[in-house]
């Protein structure tokens, strides 16, 4: 846990990168955390996840970065909410995303990555951009390589179990 503070410590009030479940997590709660328990792509949250995330990258953050390939893997994800659910997410999307500082990593660099073929490339892309800024995540493979290499990352549900802890 201490570990988990110091990152959280030495990146406040700088950039974090946001991995694309998280993404998802936070757009859908600002659209009706209600959606949160019912979508099969975020049912493994809670609507006080999304609540501690949002307190996250709103409070401690400057600003939240992503990339066309994480935005894009949100909305083709999202494309699965009901029809009735669709239009008011995808509103609430456009809003947010102005607010995000999109970055961009050419996709035939990230493919030189050596984790390429295994964590495919969003996540290689991901991996290019992440020296110097704080990944958060929670797909362990990509928390363990981007940890491997020497590079901040904090997994989501560490900071999950942190909070049930403390509370």
């Amino acid at each position: 846990m201490k570990a988990l503070e110091d990152l959280l410590v030495r990146h406040k009030g700088r950039n974090v990168l946001v991995d694309s479940n998280l993404l998802l997590l936070y757009l859908i709660g600002h659209c009706d955390p209600r959606i949160i328990p019912r979508f099969v792509r975020t049912q493994k949250y809670t609507i006080p996840d999304f609540h501690l995330l949002s307190g996250i990258l709103d409070r401690l953050f400057k600003t939240v970065l992503t990339t066309p390939n994480i935005l894009t893997e949100v909305s083709n994800l999202a494309t699965k909410l009901s029809e009735n659910e669709r239009p008011a997410f995808f509103d609430a999307m456009k809003t947010r995303v102005a607010a995000l500082d999109e970055t961009y990593c050419k996709s035939a660099d990230a493919c030189e990555d050596r984790n390429y073929r295994t964590l495919g490339l969003t996540d290689a892309v991901l991996l290019n951009l992440c020296p110097g800024v704080l990944v958060l995540t929670d797909d362990l493979p990509l928390y363990q390589v981007i940890a491997s290499r020497g590079h901040d990352v904090i997994n989501f549900t560490h900071i999950r179990v942190a909070a049930r802890t403390l509370l």
